[in-house]
This record gives C-alpha cells, structure tokens and sequence, in this order.
C-alpha cells in the first residue's frame, strides 16, 4: 500500500470518515499515514482546550519528538509546532525524515499530522500534497465530530431547561385562545402574558391559521405531538425555530378543556445542524479531490503515468469496438539533464512547468496530456488519425519553441523529439497498450538518434 494508490487513498478516506469520536479518527490517522507512506512512525497532536497548547492524541509505530502527556507549547522549536504556525504542509530531511500537514479547515486550524522516517531516507515533494489532502479530509472529520458533540451538549442543556419549567409553556382553551403563557414564554416570544392572553394561539405561528391546523390534526390523530419542529414568530417580528411537544388537557371526566405546549428553542441546533451539513459536503469533495489528486503530476500540472495507462486502454477498446481511429504521441524534451547541469533543478522543473502548459493550451477537452516520467510526455487522441495528430504535434513543438519563458530565463528555446503510433481501428490486436507505446517509443527515438528536433511517425 502506498499514498499514490487511488484505492489506498479511498480506503484510507472512508476509515477517517467512518470514525466516531477525536481519539479514535487520530489513531486510525496514524496508523493510515504510517502505512500510505511507509513510515515508520506517525503521530496526531491536537489544540488542549485553552487553544495554547498542542497534545499527543495517538502515534503509531516509533514517534519521535513529542511525548504522551505533554503538552507542546505553540511558541515551541519544533518542526509540528511550525507547521501549525506556518499552517502549510512540508517536509524536512534528517534523521528522522519528517513529513508535516496542519489539520485545518476553513480558516481554523485544529492540530496536525507528523509522519518519520528513521535514518534519512527523505520524503518526495509529491508526499507533501498527498499528506495535506489527507490532513484535510482528517481536520473535516474532527470538526464534525465536534458539531455533533456540541449538536448533543445543546440537546442535553435543552432538557435539562425543560425539566427546570424553564421554556416556554402555553395552554389554550378549546377554541384555541391562549390561557397561559409562561416566564419561559414570555423571554421566547417577547410578549407579557397580559398581552396574549385571549388572543388566539394563531396569531403567533409563522404561517399563521394553516400551522395551527396542522397541529391541531396531530392532536387529533394521536392524542399528542412530541418534538414537532415549527416557526413562531416575535413581538420583534423575527422568526424562531421551536421544537413543540403538546397534549390534549382533560379534566376528571375526559372533557376536552384545551391543549398545553412546551416549546423549546432550537436556533442554535438548527445552526448547529447547518453547520454540520456543511462539513459533511465539504469531507466529500475532499475525499473526490484525493482521487484526483493520486491521477495528477504536481509538477507539471499533467495527468500521471497511472492515469495515462488506463486511458489509452480505454481508448483503445473503444477503437477496437468502434472502428474510429485513435493515436499517441510520445514526447521527449531534448538535452533536458543539460538544464539541470548548467542551470540548476529550479530551472529545470520551469522547463517541465512550461511543457505541461504547452501541451494543455494545444489539445482538446477529449484528449489526454500526461506526463510519463523524466522529460518525457504523452499525448492519447482520440477520435484521430495520424495526419491529423501529426498536426498536433506540430503544434506542440511550435508552441513550445515560442513560449515567453525561455527569454525570461535567458535560455535558448528547448526542442523536442516526438514520436507517432496510430492504433489501428478495429484491430483487436491494438488493444495490447504496450505495443502502441513502444511503436511510438521506438519512433520518438528514431528522431533523438538524427539529433532530435523533429517528428517520426511509426
């Protein structure tokens, strides 16, 4: 298992999202990080209650650096306590190598994620962003789990003020007039009871006499209404959640004398349930942005290798069942290790930047840019037939020549060497991708033999 493996990541996505309370979702982060990046050790600190101090809530494997129990000072010369500061993603070579991700979310940041590695085995750049998503989808579910246990403590706060006599409590007569209007009632709503009283309870529903019918059909049918959610209105005229339980007063006899409610304000659970939803749709789309991200070159801006093999299956089988044509070009920026000689690897990763801009601005929305490893490139297009992709090509090796960039860096504009394979429509044999890829290989190094700068179709 690795952090590039799209399963691995999906997998280790649902295990942080299945978690139930903040101890458990940092163990089973942990222990994910650990194995994603073959780790060996990991550990998830938190913010203590004061907001000052971060604290150890699990590790896994050997974890050096912050000990159970203690409570690390944010002002503190360490490597996790910069990462919550800087709140950006990093690594550090050393012994241990240290991997690092703020868990954040919006604009608050809950604690952070340390992966080590023993000796010094350094981490890669693309880890950085892979830990960073991971912390995202962690710091997502921590910050639900919070709403959900502030959604309960307000539940529990809310029954207890209940019991108290404390919400507002109002009885009505047979005809619906207000009898009784409590001291909880009164700071709800902002009337007196003098005020209400002999006033009908419709008056104070936000949808007036169609809100008290519907109760009213509840009482009924069942005898009684338990946590029914309603909208009241204000002597401020502002709306109010309330959540209503009523029953059907009696006297010794079994005479309907009128109907009691206890009501309960829920603004702040409603607030509370918003937020909740919120957090849940935004853990979604990071677990959808993680499975992109294990598709994507960060570098370059290009889909990866993986991405590229699966594609050009697919396209392929689609060539075979259909008869439309489909064709690959294999790209190889020239003299390429001569940039990070005489120019230094910040040079050379702008040369692979401008590539991958290049090949995004020359192809269609259906193709498909990747970057295969190295200097080297691959374009899948489908729907296309070599004349045609030749033309791509073209384009390609113009556009890179004329790019700003190389004035800019005071470089003479790179070249490339390309080479062209069209799968054969209809021909089953085609479907074998390794093939169409050493065809257009072999082509692409035909060109580089001749001094490069050119095109070769297989």
């Amino acid at each position: 298992m690795n952090a590039r493996d799209p399963a691995a990541l999906a997998e280790a996505g649902r295990v942080l999202a299945a978690a139930e309370e903040p101890n458990g979702l940092a163990s089973a982060l942990a222990e994910r990080a650990c194995r994603l990046f073959a780790a060996d050790g990991a550990g998830v600190l938190a913010f203590t209650e004061d907001g000052e101090h971060l604290e150890l809530l699990a590790f896994e494997g050997s974890f050096e650096g912050v000990a159970p129990g203690r409570r690390l000072a944010l002002d503190e010369d360490v490597p996790v306590a910069e990462a919550v500061r800087s709140r950006r993603a990093s690594s550090e070579e050393g012994s241990p190598a240290r991997l690092l991700a703020p868990l954040a979310v919006g604009g608050e940041v809950l604690g952070a994620v340390e992966v080590q590695r023993a000796g010094d085995e350094a981490f890669e750049a693309s880890d950085v962003a892979l830990l960073e998503s991971l912390a995202a989808t962690a710091a997502l579910v921590l910050h639900g789990l919070r709403a959900r246990a502030a959604l309960e403590d307000e539940r529990r706060r809310m029954s207890a003020i209940l019991d108290c006599s404390a919400d507002a409590i109002v009885t009505t007569d047979q005809g619906g007039r207000v009898t009784f209007f409590s001291r909880g009632a009164e700071e709800l709503f902002g009337w007196k009871e003098a005020d209400v009283l002999g006033h009908h309870v419709k008056e104070y529903y936000l949808e007036g006499e169609k809100e008290a019918r519907r109760v009213q059909r509840h009482l009924e049918d069942e005898g009684r209404v338990r946590n029914l959610e309603t909208w009241f209105r204000t002597a401020r005229d502002q709306r109010v959640p309330a959540s209503l339980s009523a029953s059907v007063l009696r006297d010794e006899a079994g005479q309907v004398l009128g109907t009691l409610g206890v009501l309960k304000d829920i603004t702040v659970e409603k607030r509370l349930e918003r937020k909740l939803s919120y957090t849940i749709e935004m853990l979604q789309e990071a677990n959808e942005n993680l499975g992109r991200l294990a598709m994507t070159d960060s570098l370059s801006g290009l889909k990866n290798q993986r991405f590229f093999l699966r594609k050009l299956e697919e396209e392929l089988l689609r060539s075979a069942r259909t008869g439309r044509p489909v064709s690959l070009l294999m790209v190889d920026i020239d003299k390429f290790k001569r940039f990070n000689d005489d120019h230094g690897h910040q040079v050379g990763d702008r040369v692979i930047q401008e590539m991958g801009a290049t090949v995004l601005e020359s192809i269609r929305k259906i193709d498909h840019g990747c970057r295969y490893g190295g200097e080297e490139f691959t374009v899948v297009l489908p729907e296309t037939e070599a004349a045609k992709a030749l033309i791509v090509a073209e384009r390609l090796q113009r556009s890179f020549a004329e790019r700003p960039a190389w004035e800019e860096l005071g470089l003479e504009p790179p070249t490339l060497s390309i080479g062209l394979a069209e799968g054969l429509a209809g021909r089953t044999d085609e479907v074998d991708t390794d093939q169409v890829i050493r065809r257009a290989d072999d082509a692409m190094y035909a060109v580089k033999r001749r001094g490069g700068d050119g095109i070769e179709q297989a």
